[in-house]
Protein backbone atom coordinates (compact mmCIF):
# COMPACT_ATOMS: atom_id res chain seq x y z
CA UNK A 1 0.00 0.00 0.00
CA UNK A 2 0.79 3.79 -0.50
CA UNK A 3 0.37 4.36 2.89
CA UNK A 4 2.54 1.60 3.84
CA UNK A 5 5.90 3.16 2.27
CA UNK A 6 5.12 6.28 3.45
CA UNK A 7 4.40 5.95 6.73
CA UNK A 8 7.89 5.92 7.53
CA UNK A 9 8.42 9.35 6.79
CA UNK A 10 8.14 12.09 9.19
CA UNK A 11 4.76 13.38 9.62
CA UNK A 12 3.76 16.95 9.21
CA UNK A 13 1.05 18.64 7.63
CA UNK A 14 2.83 19.63 4.24
CA UNK A 15 3.34 15.90 3.84
CA UNK A 16 -0.27 14.89 4.64
CA UNK A 17 -1.27 17.35 2.41
CA UNK A 18 0.87 16.43 -0.40
CA UNK A 19 0.17 12.88 -0.58
CA UNK A 20 -2.58 13.24 -3.59
CA UNK A 21 -0.02 14.88 -5.44
CA UNK A 22 3.27 12.42 -4.37
CA UNK A 23 0.21 9.07 -5.28
CA UNK A 24 -0.95 11.01 -8.56
CA UNK A 25 3.43 10.94 -9.91
CA UNK A 26 4.00 7.58 -8.01
CA UNK A 27 0.74 6.45 -10.70
CA UNK A 28 2.48 7.03 -13.99
CA UNK A 29 5.02 4.63 -13.06
CA UNK A 30 2.67 1.44 -13.15
CA UNK A 31 5.76 -0.91 -12.38
CA UNK A 32 6.36 0.79 -9.29
CA UNK A 33 2.97 1.48 -8.22
CA UNK A 34 2.33 -2.45 -8.71
CA UNK A 35 4.64 -3.05 -5.86
CA UNK A 36 3.68 -0.84 -2.90
CA UNK A 37 -0.50 -1.50 -3.86
CA UNK A 38 0.43 -5.00 -4.37
CA UNK A 39 -1.51 -6.14 -0.97
CA UNK A 40 -4.68 -4.14 -1.87
CA UNK A 41 -7.75 -5.59 -1.15
CA UNK A 42 -10.38 -6.36 -3.75
CA UNK A 43 -12.91 -3.29 -4.72
CA UNK A 44 -16.87 -4.06 -4.19
CA UNK A 45 -18.88 -1.85 -5.94
CA UNK A 46 -21.06 1.51 -4.47
CA UNK A 47 -24.73 2.36 -5.28
CA UNK A 48 -23.82 5.49 -7.53
CA UNK A 49 -27.53 6.50 -6.04
CA UNK A 50 -25.57 6.55 -2.45
CA UNK A 51 -25.42 10.23 -1.48
CA UNK A 52 -26.44 12.43 1.93
CA UNK A 53 -24.56 9.77 4.02
CA UNK A 54 -22.38 9.09 6.49
CA UNK A 55 -18.87 6.98 5.74
CA UNK A 56 -17.43 5.57 8.33
CA UNK A 57 -14.21 4.88 8.51
CA UNK A 58 -13.13 1.84 10.72
CA UNK A 59 -15.71 -0.16 11.90
CA UNK A 60 -14.48 -1.00 15.92
CA UNK A 61 -15.75 -0.84 19.19
CA UNK A 62 -16.04 2.91 18.76
CA UNK A 63 -17.06 2.42 14.84
CA UNK A 64 -19.70 -0.20 15.65
CA UNK A 65 -21.77 2.03 18.00
CA UNK A 66 -21.74 4.73 15.40
CA UNK A 67 -23.23 2.93 13.04
CA UNK A 68 -25.88 0.92 15.01
CA UNK A 69 -26.98 4.20 16.02
CA UNK A 70 -27.33 5.78 12.26
CA UNK A 71 -29.02 2.75 11.62
CA UNK A 72 -32.16 2.68 14.07
CA UNK A 73 -32.27 6.83 12.57
CA UNK A 74 -32.40 5.84 9.54
CA UNK A 75 -29.53 8.14 8.30
CA UNK A 76 -27.24 6.46 4.99
CA UNK A 77 -24.17 5.05 6.19
CA UNK A 78 -21.25 3.37 4.62
CA UNK A 79 -18.40 1.75 6.57
CA UNK A 80 -14.65 1.03 4.94
CA UNK A 81 -13.33 -1.74 6.71
CA UNK A 82 -10.25 -3.51 6.57
CA UNK A 83 -10.59 -6.41 8.57
CA UNK A 84 -12.79 -8.99 6.46
CA UNK A 85 -14.19 -10.93 9.52
CA UNK A 86 -16.01 -7.66 10.07
CA UNK A 87 -16.56 -6.84 6.86
CA UNK A 88 -18.51 -10.18 6.65
CA UNK A 89 -20.00 -9.47 9.87
CA UNK A 90 -21.61 -6.28 8.33
CA UNK A 91 -22.42 -7.49 5.06
CA UNK A 92 -24.86 -9.99 7.62
CA UNK A 93 -26.12 -6.66 8.98
CA UNK A 94 -27.20 -5.38 5.74
CA UNK A 95 -24.75 -2.68 6.49
CA UNK A 96 -22.84 -1.26 3.09
CA UNK A 97 -19.30 -2.10 3.27
CA UNK A 98 -16.31 -1.02 1.24
CA UNK A 99 -13.56 -3.59 2.35
CA UNK A 100 -9.58 -1.71 2.08
CA UNK A 101 -7.28 0.77 3.76
CA UNK A 102 -9.03 4.16 3.62
CA UNK A 103 -5.22 5.32 3.59
CA UNK A 104 -5.73 4.20 0.00
CA UNK A 105 -6.74 7.05 -2.03
CA UNK A 106 -8.56 4.34 -4.50
CA UNK A 107 -10.52 3.21 -1.72
CA UNK A 108 -11.73 6.93 -0.76
CA UNK A 109 -11.94 7.49 -4.22
CA UNK A 110 -14.92 4.68 -4.23
CA UNK A 111 -17.26 6.19 -1.28
CA UNK A 112 -18.83 9.07 -3.03
CA UNK A 113 -16.98 11.88 -0.61
CA UNK A 114 -18.73 14.72 -2.61
CA UNK A 115 -22.09 14.06 -2.32
CA UNK A 116 -21.27 12.77 1.47
CA UNK A 117 -23.23 14.47 4.49
CA UNK A 118 -19.42 13.97 6.80
CA UNK A 119 -16.70 11.71 7.29
CA UNK A 120 -16.12 9.79 10.55
CA UNK A 121 -12.53 8.59 10.74
CA UNK A 122 -12.60 6.15 13.92
CA UNK A 123 -9.52 4.38 14.30
CA UNK A 124 -6.65 5.26 16.88
CA UNK A 125 -3.41 5.25 14.36
CA UNK A 126 -2.98 9.03 13.93
CA UNK A 127 -0.89 8.37 10.62
CA UNK A 128 -3.74 6.04 8.81
CA UNK A 129 -6.25 8.81 10.22
CA UNK A 130 -4.01 12.08 8.82
CA UNK A 131 -3.82 10.65 5.27
CA UNK A 132 -7.66 9.75 5.32
CA UNK A 133 -8.29 13.00 6.77
CA UNK A 134 -6.01 15.08 4.04
CA UNK A 135 -7.25 12.75 1.19
CA UNK A 136 -11.19 13.39 1.89
CA UNK A 137 -10.23 16.98 2.56
CA UNK A 138 -8.41 17.43 -0.49
CA UNK A 139 -11.67 15.30 -2.53
CA UNK A 140 -14.52 16.96 -0.77
CA UNK A 141 -13.10 20.51 1.49
CA UNK A 142 -16.87 21.05 2.31
CA UNK A 143 -17.67 18.12 3.69
CA UNK A 144 -17.24 17.83 7.72
CA UNK A 145 -14.63 15.23 8.75
CA UNK A 146 -15.08 14.11 12.63
CA UNK A 147 -11.77 12.43 13.75
CA UNK A 148 -10.32 11.21 17.11
CA UNK A 149 -6.46 11.62 17.96
CA UNK A 150 -4.74 9.68 20.35
CA UNK A 151 -1.90 12.93 21.30
CA UNK A 152 -2.17 16.61 21.87
CA UNK A 153 0.36 16.98 18.72
CA UNK A 154 -2.16 14.53 16.90
CA UNK A 155 -5.15 17.19 18.14
CA UNK A 156 -3.20 19.92 16.13
CA UNK A 157 -2.13 17.98 13.14
CA UNK A 158 -5.67 16.54 11.92
CA UNK A 159 -7.11 20.12 12.83
CA UNK A 160 -4.38 21.51 10.11
CA UNK A 161 -5.11 18.74 7.97
CA UNK A 162 -8.66 20.03 7.32
CA UNK A 163 -10.81 18.51 10.20
CA UNK A 164 -13.63 19.75 11.41
CA UNK A 165 -14.08 17.72 14.71
CA UNK A 166 -10.89 16.27 16.50
CA UNK A 167 -11.75 14.49 19.65
CA UNK A 168 -9.15 13.38 21.87
CA UNK A 169 -11.01 10.53 24.44
CA UNK A 170 -8.21 11.16 27.07
CA UNK A 171 -9.15 14.53 27.55
CA UNK A 172 -12.82 14.11 27.29
CA UNK A 173 -12.81 12.10 30.07
CA UNK A 174 -11.23 14.23 31.82
CA UNK A 175 -13.85 17.10 31.05
CA UNK A 176 -16.69 14.58 31.75
CA UNK A 177 -15.06 14.20 34.95
CA UNK A 178 -15.15 18.24 35.49
CA UNK A 179 -18.87 17.78 34.35
CA UNK A 180 -20.15 15.62 36.68
CA UNK A 181 -18.07 17.53 39.69
CA UNK A 182 -18.77 20.91 39.48
CA UNK A 183 -23.02 19.85 37.95
CA UNK A 184 -22.47 17.80 41.60
CA UNK A 185 -21.45 21.13 43.23
CA UNK A 186 -24.88 23.03 42.04
CA UNK A 187 -23.05 24.96 39.11
CA UNK A 188 -25.67 25.58 36.29
CA UNK A 189 -24.79 22.45 33.61
CA UNK A 190 -25.32 25.24 30.75
CA UNK A 191 -22.15 27.00 32.61
CA UNK A 192 -20.41 23.69 33.07
CA UNK A 193 -20.97 23.19 29.29
CA UNK A 194 -19.92 26.38 28.01
CA UNK A 195 -16.37 25.92 29.74
CA UNK A 196 -15.98 22.33 28.25
CA UNK A 197 -16.52 23.93 24.62
CA UNK A 198 -14.22 26.86 24.98
CA UNK A 199 -11.82 24.02 25.78
CA UNK A 200 -12.51 22.00 23.11
CA UNK A 201 -12.55 25.11 20.75
CA UNK A 202 -8.69 25.81 22.58
CA UNK A 203 -7.93 22.24 20.99
CA UNK A 204 -7.90 20.60 24.25
CA UNK A 205 -4.55 23.08 24.55
CA UNK A 206 -4.55 22.76 29.03
CA UNK A 207 -1.25 24.90 28.73
CA UNK A 208 -3.08 28.01 28.31
CA UNK A 209 -6.15 29.53 29.38
CA UNK A 210 -8.15 30.99 26.45
CA UNK A 211 -10.43 34.52 26.26
CA UNK A 212 -13.46 32.32 26.08
CA UNK A 213 -12.50 30.21 28.77
CA UNK A 214 -11.72 32.76 31.32
CA UNK A 215 -15.47 34.24 30.34
CA UNK A 216 -16.90 30.78 31.08
CA UNK A 217 -15.37 30.52 34.14
CA UNK A 218 -16.07 34.17 35.24
CA UNK A 219 -20.08 33.42 34.27
CA UNK A 220 -19.88 30.46 36.19
CA UNK A 221 -18.76 32.33 39.56
CA UNK A 222 -20.57 35.80 38.74
CA UNK A 223 -24.01 33.43 38.57
CA UNK A 224 -22.63 31.10 41.08
CA UNK A 225 -24.52 27.19 42.37
CA UNK A 226 -28.12 27.01 42.09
Amino acid sequence: MLAGALLSITLNPFLFRALPWIEAHLRKVPAFWSLLDRHGPARAPVAESLRDHVVVIGCGRVGQHLVKVLGHLGIPRLVVEQDIGRVAELERQGVPTLFGDAANSDILSRVHLKQAHAVVVTPQDEAAASIAVATTHAEAPHVPIIVRAATQEGVHRLFALGAQHVIYPELEGGLEMMRETLTHLGYPESNVEGYMDAVRRSHYDLSVSTDAEQRALERMLAEGRQ
